[in-house]
């Protein structure tokens, strides 16, 4: 997490890698498979990289971050299209 702080793209991919498996299923969980869950999981992760420099948690801590951010876009209400 330290090194996601400066932004560093290879670290994030790194977290991505070993955090997107579980992100994805709760996504599931939460949404059903398919794209509702993958929009989810896309947003969540946009919002950890914009928000890491700032709110970046411990290393312990990041599973339950992302998983944290994944729930906050299953419970957001749908986007709306013109």
């Amino acid at each position: 997490m330290p090194l996601i702080r400066t932004g560093d793209t290879d670290a994030f991919e790194v977290f991505y890698d070993l955090t997107s498996p579980l992100a994805y299923g709760l996504a599931c969980h939460l949404l059903g498979a398919g794209p509702a869950a993958e929009r989810a999981l896309e947003n969540a992760y946009r919002t950890a990289w914009a928000t890491a420099r700032h709110r970046a948690p411990r290393p312990e801590d990041a599973v339950h971050w992302i998983l944290g951010l994944v729930q906050d876009q299953a419970d957001a209400p749908p986007a709306r299209t013109a």
